[in-house]
């Protein structure tokens, strides 16, 4: 199992996944702030981020509860001197990498910001309409990333049918051998190079 985390953590898909993580971190604290929230951090350069909740008098219990009702998954989380217990909290950490991993991008991650920004004013009046906008994100998601895999899997079929043909040629190529004359070798290559 590590030899193989290893081996996905060294491919490019892998990279890029990582820098979307972070674009989207990025974007969605971005918006946060503009949004009135405090990030404990004043901003972030990883995958996460620490909102203070106390400016809005709720606690991170109970906002991890309201947006768990919306399908918006935070986890509540102590600040730095939080006047709460632990099991209540003044904040709550908010990450990407699951939304990543979903197909969003950054302007999916501001929506997020805007939608996270609705429950904090307007509570279980916003619900309904939270939750329908959480479903529209993700089915767009979905489809976005349905389209890329097609996408990806009709480069892979056509890659594959021009390395069948490539090898075919090499092989009669191969076949010919010492009986050929130069000019049928050249012949068979120029093909191999036209259908490549």
């Amino acid at each position: 199992a590590k030899a193989v985390a290893l081996g996905e953590a060294m491919t490019d898909e892998f990279k890029e996944y990582q820098k979307q993580i972070v674009k989207n971190a990025s974007a969605l604290c971005d918006a946060l702030i503009n949004e009135g929230f405090r990030v404990v951090s004043g901003g972030t350069d990883n995958h996460l981020m620490l909102i203070d909740l106390r400016p809005f008098d709720i606690t991170g219990k109970d906002f991890e509860k309201k947006l768990d009702e919306v399908y918006i998954t935070v986890n509540k989380n102590a600040i730095p001197n939080d006047p709460q217990s632990p099991f209540i909290t003044s904040g709550v950490r908010i990450g990407t990498p699951s939304v990543t991993t979903r197909g969003f991008k950054e302007d999916d991650c501001r929506k997020i910001a805007e939608l996270i920004t609705e429950i904090i004013n307007k509570k279980e009046d916003a619900f309904d309409f939270v939750r329908a906008e959480v479903k529209k994100l993700i089915a767009n998601a979905n489809a976005a990333v349905n389209e890329a895999k097609k996408t990806a899997g009709e480069a892979k079929v056509a890659a594959a049918d021009a390395q069948a043909a490539a090898d075919a040629a090499n092989a009669a190529v191969e076949s010919i051998g010492d009986k050929a004359d130069k000019s049928d070798v050249e012949a068979v290559s120029k093909a191999v190079e036209a259908k490549a």
